[in-house]
């Protein structure tokens, strides 16, 4: 009752134009998917939903809505999540900004933001309100560490200085983003957040003799680095000039395996050595753990940190296994052990961190820094890395992640497979099978609804697309092609929390000057 009651206010009183030909046409296609595949596609939803908001945006502009005010209430819900994103990385310790409950991943956020605060403030607030909802814009977008939602940013103000007479208020918004990217560069850059953005900056700059071969080990509690297979990990100090971060990491499934987990490639005959540093693990024993296939046979490790000494429980595939424990201050305790591998052939071994190796009882935690996996017989001074990937960056980390998916495009190219079957073909499919966390979907817009939908999910995709760039204008087309960039490295443009609003800003920028006399003011009789 209430979608028909939406339905009929928004549709009474705006006059149909072409736009709505595109959402009719994205509406009819996601539902001829849902029947092709024999299941509900939720797009059929989503776009029908995004139509409504559409329109009535459209309504609203129409019937001479106070522009001010509304750009005035999207700015001060911008400065609430700034506050709420500085309390995450801050107060809570995350690694990164998510925003309040209904934003999955900290990249919705980051794209909400592109739109919501970005293209609605700048569209529709005037003066210091405009400012200041900008600039919270722009600092929640950086402690997200969404680098598509900053490429996202940059596309934006880059169109407007190319297209408007007098971009002064782009080019503040770049030199903005460029002082706040240059502080975090400066005055954070041991955060998680920071360097998924600087990280691609300085990789090359950084010291290629750097031993640790673990992948953010300042960021265990980072799923996107490390698998957490029975355990939740928390950050309990961030990581503050050379004083490395600390973590607790608690087991929440009665399995003796759990850890937070990630592949490390050992060579034939290599000899390696792991350090760490535990404290208060109560009756527990925290230690390291590794396993891995072989065809040679399987290879594991497994070394505790008893009360009084180190503790080697369990080898295989290794030999000369040396492990020994130090006593440090403030009830911290140091374990290394350093082992070579026994096998013919490379050797990726799933390792990390367990709370309790003495016992598989849900809740045995520990506290843990200074994870480091290197090379050699002995253990060198600690290298944190907090970087995600180095180098080109996660686009070109993701390449395998793509091929996999246009492979799957090719082998059904009309329908697709259906929604949400990436995960799974790539299981059964993908050369990144063994990747961890499971990639959910292939982190390209495109190829994302060409897997899902074939031929025909991309039709739907490109009649959405025209719906909302349809008329739209100013910083509201700048801010979606921003969006639609930011979605060839990510896939967000079809979830709720960014398509609503997208299609918010795309009816409410459409008609020109809407709610506004020839001054610039209030039009007399309108809205009061």
């Amino acid at each position: 009752m209430a979608l028909i009651a939406v339905a009929f206010a928004a549709f009474r009183g705006v006059r149909p134009d072409r736009s709505d030909i595109a959402w009719l046409g994205a509406v009819l296609t996601y539902l001829v998917l849902s029947l092709a595949h024999s299941a509900w596609e939720p797009n059929v939803a989503g776009v029908l939903a995004a139509w409504l908001v559409h329109r009535g945006a459209r309504r609203i502009a129409g019937q001479g809505a106070d522009r001010e005010a509304l750009g005035a209430g999207f700015a001060l819900a911008t400065l609430v999540i700034a506050g709420f994103a500085l309390l995450e990385v801050g107060a809570l310790g995350r690694a990164r900004a998510q925003g309040p409950m209904g934003y999955d991943h900290p990249n919705v956020l980051a794209h909400v933001l592109l739109v919501s605060s970005v293209g609605i403030v700048a569209s529709f607030a005037n003066g210091t309100v405009r400012s200041a909802g900008l600039g919270a814009a722009v600092l929640a977008l950086v402690l997200t560490g969404s680098r598509s939602g900053l490429l996202g940013l940059a596309v934006t103000a880059a169109l407007l200085v190319a297209t408007q007479r007098r971009p002064r208020l782009a080019l503040a918004l770049m030199a903005t983003a460029a002082i706040i990217v240059a502080s975090v560069a400066i005055l954070a850059v041991g955060s998680p957040w920071a360097q998924r953005i600087v990280g691609p900056l300085t990789g090359p700059l950084s010291d290629p003799r750097a031993v640790n071969l673990l992948v953010a080990s300042e960021g265990i509690a980072n799923t996107a680095a490390w698998a957490h297979a029975g355990v939740e990990v928390l950050v309990t100090s961030a990581r503050r000039g050379p004083v490395p971060a600390v973590h607790r990491i608690e087991r929440n499934r009665s399995i003796d395996w759990a850890r937070p987990q990630q592949l490390v490639e050992l060579d034939p005959g290599g000899t390696y050595t792991m350090a760490a540093e535990f404290r208060d693990a109560g009756d527990g024993e925290p230690g390291f753990l590794g396993w891995a296939e072989h065809p040679d046979g399987s290879v594991e490790i497994r070394v505790s940190l008893a009360p009084d000494a180190a503790r080697v429980r369990r080898v295989a595939g290794f030999i000369d296994v040396n492990a020994r424990a130090i006593l440090l201050e403030d009830g911290w305790s140091r374990l290394e052990a350093t082992v070579t591998l026994d096998r013919s052939s490379p050797v990726d071994l799933a390792f990390g961190p367990s709370p309790d190796l003495a016992s598989s009882t849900p809740g045995a935690s520990t506290e843990i820094r200074a994870l480091q996996f290197e090379a050699g017989a002995s253990a060198s001074t600690y290298v944190p890395t907090t970087r995600i990937r180095v180098g080109a960056g996660e686009a070109l980390a993701r390449l395998t992640i793509w091929r996999t998916a246009f492979d799957g495009i090719r082998a059904r190219p009309w329908m697709g497979w259906g929604y949400g079957a990436f995960p799974e073909y790539v299981v059964n499919h993908g050369d990144d099978r063994a990747s961890t966390p499971l990639p959910t979907h292939p982190h390209n817009q495109i190829l994302s609804t060409a897997f899902d939908g074939g031929l025909v999910g991309l039709l739907g995709l490109g009649f959405l697309v025209t719906a909302l760039l349809w008329r739209s204008r100013g910083w509201g087309r700048a801010s979606l092609l921003g969006l639609l960039f930011a979605n060839l490295f990510d896939s967000t443009l079809l979830i709720a929390a960014v398509l609503l609003p997208a299609a918010f800003l795309s009816g409410a920028t459409s008609i020109p000057n809407a709610g506004r006399g020839p001054q610039g003011r209030p039009r007399p009789g309108r809205g009061s």
